[in-house]
């Protein structure tokens, strides 16, 4: 008697403690919406940031100079990508053709073209580093000295996808010639804009070129350039202390312009570089090749569909692997003896500078992964492995998961190997693998009397939540993460649509892209797609838009939208329940179709249905929807029972705990003690109310590794 008092005390003192953090995560919802929504703010910290640098910067570099005489001193800012000590000042062409896009869609913003040709010398008579310009129409050559005084590097962050070179040089003017020496080492080729704000506030330039690069014995080249010089006056500023406050104000609206220009550039690397439509389509022919799809043509690779109470029956009756989702950009990494590729979603190819490495060390291999930031300040890139193809000319399409991690696992240890040994052979981004592990030994830790699992523990860990995102963290990654990914073992390569590989994502993460078309009077149209040469199905819900102004800001300036209105642009959405209206997210520039209807409308069921972590835990070893549905039932009924005891008037019914709302960030993670609430669960209606379908799976799971297997290492 005295055992079972003792019971249903601990019972109810853990209920207490149940209602307690249930009410906590009600309160935390409008925190981790305004942390959420804070990403915006970090912005503009690092444009403060990056205006400080800046300003101490330049008061320092003006020390040196001579106020009376700096006619030949130009301030320029160049972007670019540090790489070891040098400084690569070039962009991608998707952000070059964005930039252009973005300027022309500004107004007051004039804009003058010129061509001219540089011939690079290493030695010219007495002079070093010298280029003899020549204009298009000029009938002399101007030669030029420049010379580096002071620069300073800014590094780019979240908010700024390249670094940034700030520079003072002094740049001589020597006789003009009529001709140029024939021991030049390399031609430059450029075809510039050059857009001029026209504002005394906004003194500078924004200069963006095409430059072809031809060296003597080497294929010519196609860079792409963005610079900004200041007029003369911002250095004479410099000098004369009463300006100082001009100056750091100016300092200021530039950087924000600058943020601003790269609002929703394209996450395209900048050592990558598209290839010609030939190049293209013999890539295409490769991977064809490794995965036959008839006469399509288009991405190949395998995709995962979203998790719902469908899938549950394959979990518990499968052998899975799970790991978390990473919220990079998807590519095949292509590797032939003539150069290494990466292959968008769009079925585009772009060759990788500095990567040759690779065709040495793994030729004719076809690997499948993801590019992400990584790092504390996201300023590197990672292409993180999680299947492969093709290895060294042998198609591993057919084998099993297992046997294809392997593969990847002795990949890494080859790259790492070599470059342990060959320091100056490391590849432009780093190179890793995903790391995988079996369902049997990840218990999520729940609240509905399951004994925690320590692995679980380990992997939540690592997910961490920072100015309002998640991060995955170990020893070797730090990146995004949106989610969790189970992926059969006992299953080749499957080919797009894999309805055995599942992608579970936290709720404030699900979304939809629609193409949107705008029409002559502004009027917008949505369409998800509806299958081969059929038009799109219209979703219309332009009522029930959030940030419409935002939208139709960032759609006039794109390319896309404003060249082909008719073809419309592809924007990512979400939907928020709470409001029961939908929001801009962005432009969605590395596609070219919508999601189809069945995606969206299985997305919004996704929504709907709010499968969390506990109740896949749960139900994982076998356990059927009603015995999770009585087990939520049983704890709302002990919230009940110590609320009416606790305090009468305050609630003591079902509807009072219904009308609490858990956090979107909360959905599916880890429970910090074993009386939080179940993870993600809205109580919002009676448990009675909602549909769980009977599972038709056995009753026990079929399979249960006791650890980790030997081949799954970290690396």
């Amino acid at each position: 008697m005295a055992d079972g008092r003792a019971q249903k005390k601990a019972k109810t003192g853990a209920s207490a403690s149940f209602l307690d953090d249930l009410l906590n995560e009600t309160k935390s919802t409008r925190k981790e919406q305004l942390e959420h929504a804070s990403v915006s703010s970090k912005s503009g910290q690092a444009q403060v940031m990056a205006a400080d640098s800046m300003f101490s910067f330049l008061l320092e570099a003006a020390k040196g100079l001579d106020a009376s005489n700096m006619d030949d001193i130009e301030l320029e800012v160049r972007l670019g990508v540090i790489m070891g000590s040098q400084f690569v000042a070039e962009i991608s062409k998707a952000d070059f053709d964005r930039l252009i896009n973005k300027l022309e869609a500004t107004g007051g913003v004039n804009c003058k073209q010129t061509k001219h040709n540089d011939y690079i010398f290493s030695h010219y008579g007495e002079y070093e580093r010298v280029r003899i310009r020549h204009e298009e129409g000029d009938e002399l050559y101007q030669p030029q000295q420049k010379r580096s005084l002071e620069h300073d590097d800014l590094k780019k962050d979240t908010h700024m996808p390249y670094d940034a070179r700030v520079s003072v040089a002094q740049e001589t003017m020597l006789d003009p010639v009529s001709e140029v020496p024939d021991d030049w080492q390399m031609i430059r080729e450029k075809d510039r804009k050059s857009y001029n704000f026209n504002s005394a506030n906004r003194p500078w330039d924004v200069e963006l070129t095409v430059v072809i690069e031809r060296s003597r014995n080497v294929p010519a080249r196609t860079l792409y350039e963005a610079e900004i010089e200041f007029h003369n006056s911002v250095l004479q500023w410099c000098k004369d202390s009463t300006k100082h406050d001009r100056l750091r104000q100016m300092i200021g609206e530039f950087w924000k312009t600058l943020f601003g220009l790269f609002g929703h550039t394209s996450k395209e690397p900048a050592f990558f570089r598209r290839v010609s439509r030939e190049k293209n389509e013999e890539l295409q022919q490769i991977c064809n090749a490794a995965l036959p799809q008839g006469s399509r043509v288009d991405f190949p690779g395998s995709m995962p569909i979203n998790f719902s109470r469908r899938c549950i029956g394959d979990l518990q009756s499968k052998e899975y692997y799970v790991s978390e989702k990473t919220d990079g950009v998807r590519y095949f990494l292509v590797i032939i003896p003539d150069g290494v590729y990466m292959c968008n979603r769009r079925y585009d190819f772009s060759a990788v500078n500095g990567a040759s490495i690779l065709s040495r060390l793994f030729p004719h291999s076809i690997l499948d992964g993801e590019m992400v930031k990584f790092g504390k300040e996201e300023g590197k890139d990672m292409f993180l492995l999680f299947d492969v193809i093709k290895f060294k000319e042998d198609l591993v399409t057919d084998r099993y998961v297992p046997d294809r991690l392997k593969v990847i696992g002795q990949a890494i240890g080859e790259y790492r190997a070599h470059i342990d040994k060959n320091p100056n052979d490391k590849c432009p981004f780093e190179l890793a693998g995903k790391v995988f592990m079996e369902k049997g030994w990840v218990t999520f830790g729940t609240t509905l009397g399951l004994k925690e699992d320590r692995q679980l523990k380990d992997l939540m860990k690592r997910i961490i939540d920072r100015h309002g995102e998640r991060y995955y963290q170990d020893k070797s990654r730090y990146h995004k993460t949106d989610g969790l990914i189970f992926t059969c073992q006992n299953e080749g390569y499957q080919i797009r649509s894999a309805p055995s590989l599942f992608k579970w994502k936290y709720l404030d993460k699900l979304s939809v892209d629609f193409r949107v078309v705008i029409e002559n009077n502004d009027k917008l149209r949505f369409y998800a797609a509806a299958g081969k040469d059929q038009p799109g199905i219209e979703y219309n819900f332009e009522q029930k838009l959030i940030n419409k102004e935002e939208m139709m800001k960032e759609l006039h300036a794109h390319e896309r939208a404003k060249k082909n209105k008719e073809h419309g642009t592809i924007v990512e959405f979400k939907y928020d329940p709470w409001q029961g209206k939908w929001v801009y997210c962005t432009i969605r520039a590395d596609k070219s179709t919508p999601n189809h209807i069945a995606i969206v409308m299985d997305t919004m069921e996704v929504m709907c249905e709010n499968v969390t972590t506990d109740e896949i835990t749960y139900r994982m070893s076998g356990r059927t929807g009603e015995e999770w549905k009585n087990k939520v039932e049983e704890h709302l009924q002990l919230i009940v029972e110590e609320t009416q005891k606790t305090n009468p008037a305050h609630g003591a019914s079902r509807s009072h705990a219904g009308n609490a709302r858990p956090s979107h960030g909360h959905h599916g993670s880890h429970a910090t003690s074993s009386s939080h609430a179940p993870q993600g669960y809205s109580p919002a209606g009676a448990p009675s109310s909602v549909q769980f379908p009977a599972a038709q799976v056995p009753k026990t799971s079929s399979y249960v590794p006791t650890q980790a297997p030997s081949y799954m290492p970290e690396y």
